[in-house]
């Protein structure tokens, strides 16, 4: 399935049609599941956010190093799979601990989870069987306080024990690797290989998805990522509907769909019970936005299935035409957010290459091609963040 949003030419208001709120009735999740995606994706952006302004806290690491193969890029890969994964594997199932993991071994672990087939696949020829993360988004050893203690301490000494030549702080990390001249320490844990995942180009895509997702006055909001739990339940209701179609997620759903495979055996389970078959895959790769190009074909026949089918089955499946003219508000006034110095929109048009004909389109285009940017983010250095003003986001 692909990751990526069209570029629809319909107006917002055909679009996004007329609703007062989405209703639950008829969707493959029960509430609880709801409530539980939307805090995850939540969840999931703030980890994005922390891990693209890592260098503000870590020493020594340059702006996006674990968005390419870096030195900090293939350390933190080595830390993940020689480490981190055996040490989880090592866990009491039954009864698993909550572990807080070094930021970028945590990076390494969402990026493997966002390829579900592949993340089995080397589980499996590993270890047996598919490991779960102990949190999959709490993270330390970054030089920012993590929002769990506890489980900070209990992955500290898990580590200590497993494989004290490692560092389990990156900084330390780096210190230590660039000593031994980029030599690994010996490891003496059970091999682990991710090799049957794409790390490199999942990490170079999901840099530039951050961008999509940042914006506070958007994804910040409760209401609006409870909203886009129910929009995805939705599109999983086509995919159970329509399961020889290849369909394409809209950000807000893709967003709360990487939240869903964050814990792999919970996915495959609701999946499987949501759509009567084998969990669906996921496929970041398919970004090629030119007409008659995959993305936009089959963008277009989402739309076309989301207006014929779930309206029908959904009435009100669309989003409130009052909502969108806010966000179109917002996407074409942005207010200045304190922490950057610059306005959200700014932020995002320094990041891009197109910035002139995204510029002129800015009056024209309906949101979903506002929020529909170019994943090819340049890495860049935002100066004068904070912890506490970065853990807003």
């Amino acid at each position: 399935m692909a990751c990526a949003v069209l570029r629809p030419p319909s107006p917002v208001a055909e679009m996004f049609g007329r609703r007062p709120a989405e209703p639950s009735a008829g969707l493959p999740f029960l509430p609880a599941t709801f409530d539980r995606l939307a805090t995850a994706a939540a969840d999931l952006r703030r980890f994005l956010a922390r891990v693209h302004f890592a260098h503000e806290t870590v020493p020594g690491m340059m702006p996006g190093a674990l968005y390419h193969p870096t030195e900090v890029f293939d350390l933190a890969k080595a830390r993940y799979e020689l480490v981190w994964m055996p040490l989880l594997a090592s866990e009491n199932s039954a009864s698993p601990r909550k572990l807080a993991a070094p930021l970028d071994v945590q990076w390494m672990h969402h990026l493997h989870r966002l390829d579900p087939d592949a993340y089995r696949i080397d589980c499996e020829r590993a270890f047996g069987r598919l490991v779960d993360p102990a949190d999959p988004f709490l993270v330390a050893g970054d030089g920012a306080p993590s929002d769990d203690q506890a489980a900070e301490s209990f992955a500290r000494a898990a580590w200590n024990a497993l494989a004290p030549e490692w560092p389990f702080d990156l900084e330390d990390a780096l210190i230590e690797h660039r000593r031994r001249g980029g030599r690994l320490p010996h490891s003496r844990t059970l091999s682990f290989d991710s090799s049957s995942c794409d790390m490199v180009g999942s990490a170079t895509r999901q840099g530039g998805f951050l961008w999509q997702v940042l914006p506070s006055e958007t994804y910040g909001d409760e209401d609006f990522i409870r909203r886009a739990a129910r929009r995805y339940a939705m599109l999983v209701g086509l995919w159970r509907d329509f399961p020889g179609e290849f369909l394409v997620p809209t950000y807000d759903q893709d967003l709360v769909w990487h939240a869903h495979l964050s814990v792999p055996s919970v996915y495959e389970k609701e999946m499987r019970t949501a759509t009567y078959r084998d969990a669906i895959a996921h496929d970041d790769s398919v970004n090629d936005r030119t007409p008659g190009a995959k993305l936009e074909v089959r963008g277009r026949r989402t739309m076309e299935l989301w207006r014929t089918h779930l309206v029908t089955k959904l009435p009100g499946a669309y989003s409130n035409l009052q909502e969108c003219r806010r966000l179109w508000a917002i996407y074409s006034n942005p207010p200045r957010d304190k922490s950057f110095g610059m306005s959200i929109l700014e932020l995002e048009l320094r990041t891009r290459n197109s910035n002139t004909q995204l510029c002129k389109s800015l009056s024209t285009r309906p949101l979903w091609i506002l929020t529909d940017f170019s994943t090819s983010a340049k890495p860049m250095r935002v100066t004068g963040l904070n912890p506490s003003a970065r853990k807003r986001y």
